[in-house]
C-alpha cells in the first residue's frame, strides 16, 4: 500500500533534480512513490531519472513531450496508486519529516478539508537561505483566494492533497500555464476547507 505519491513535473531540470529526488526519497515513516515525469526535457533530465530509477525500485519515470507542467502533473497523477498526492516542483525540497507531519495532519482532520500546506523557506539558486518564509492561510480561504489578499497558499510544492479530492476537480487545468496553481486552488476552496501546518517544512 502506498501513502503518498510525490509526483515531480520536469523540464530540463537537470541542475537542480537530483537533490529534490533525494529529498523526496528521504520522507520519513511514510510508504510513498516518487513519479518523475519528464516533460520533453533535452537536458540530462531523462538520464537522472534512468539513474534513480536503476538504484530505487520506488521511482518510476514518464516520459511526455514539451505538453506544460499541468499536462506533466495530471500524467504523473494517472501513473499514481497512493490515496495522497504531493506535487513537488523540481527546484524545491521537503525536508525529511514534511510528508509524514502533513499526512499525519490531514488524517485527523474534518472529511470536508481536502487539502493541507506547509510554510516554506526561501532559498537562492545555490541552496542558500534568502531569510524570508512564504506563509499561507487556513480554514475556508476563497474569498482570501479571489480577493488576492496576500498568500494563501505557498505553492504547489507545500501541499498534500486527497486522491479522492484531486480527482473530483478533475486535476489541473491543462490550458493555463503558472496561473494553473492558483486555478486549482481556486476550484478547491469552493469545495472543501484547507489547513495550514505552521512549521517550515519545505524549500522554495
Amino acid at each position: 500500500m502506498t501513502d503518498v505519491s510525490v509526483i515531480i513535473p520536469a523540464y530540463n531540470a537537470g541542475a537542480y533534480l537530483h537533490e529534490t529526488m533525494i529529498s523526496a526519497l528521504k520522507q520519513e515513516n511514510v510508504s510513498l512513490e516518487v513519479i518523475v515525469v519528464d516533460d520533453g526535457s533535452t537536458d540530462n533530465t531523462s538520464d537522472i531519472i534512468k539513474e534513480f530509477e536503476q538504484k530505487d525500485s520506488r521511482v518510476k519515470g514518464v516520459r511526455q513531450s514539451n505538453l506544460g507542467v499541468s499536462a506533466a502533473r495530471n500524467n504523473g497523477s494517472r501513473n499514481a496508486t497512493g490515496d495522497y498526492y504531493a506535487f513537488l516542483d523540481a527546484d524545491d525540497i521537503l525536508l525529511e519529516s514534511s510528508l509524514y507531519n502533513k499526512l499525519t495532519v490531514l488524517r485527523h482532520l474534518p472529511e470536508k478539508t481536502g487539502m493541507v500546506h506547509c510554510d516554506m523557506r526561501v532559498i537562492d539558486g545555490t541552496g542558500e537561505p534568502t531569510g524570508e518564509v512564504i506563509s499561507g492561510r487556513t480554514g475556508q480561504i476563497l474569498e482570501d483566494l479571489l480577493l488576492w489578499n496576500g498568500c494563501s497558499v505557498p505553492g504547489p510544492s507545500s501541499i498534500l492533497v486527497k486522491r479522492s479530492v484531486f480527482e473530483d476537480l478533475g486535476g489541473f487545468d491543462e490550458e493555463l500555464s503558472t496561473a494553473a496553481d492558483q486555478d486549482f486552488f481556486f476550484r478547491l476552496a469552493e469545495k472543501y476547507d484547507v489547513h495550514r501546518i505552521p512549521e517550515t517544512l519545505g524549500l522554495y
